[in-house]
């Protein structure tokens, strides 16, 4: 039997201040973009441990728990950026 997860989570946890980005389109200041280096909010998960990045819902974040608990599981498929240059990722050790 197989399984599909949906992380349904939305929650505010990317910190504009102190991430790099850039305007997809110059045109539309509040408009989309395109993330160069990623920070974020300490403590915004809300209590959760795996959420959607509202604004940008195609991230799926997680805390340090649920990384430990893939390890302890040993769940294969899954790879996990640490916070900082999405140019060049650093990844977390499984």
């Amino acid at each position: 039997m197989f399984f599909v997860m949906n992380v349904v989570n939305l929650v505010p946890c990317l910190d504009m201040k102190k991430s790099e980005y850039r305007l997809l389109l110059k045109s539309l200041p509040d408009g989309p973009i395109k993330l160069l280096t990623v920070k974020y909010i300490p403590n915004s998960l809300e209590g959760y441990h795996i959420v959607r990045m509202k604004g940008h819902t195609g991230k799926i974040i997680v805390d340090g728990l649920f990384i430990k608990a893939c390890k302890e599981e040993k769940i294969k498929g899954v790879i996990f950026v640490k916070e900082g240059s999405t140019q060049r990722p650093e990844f977390v050790e499984m």
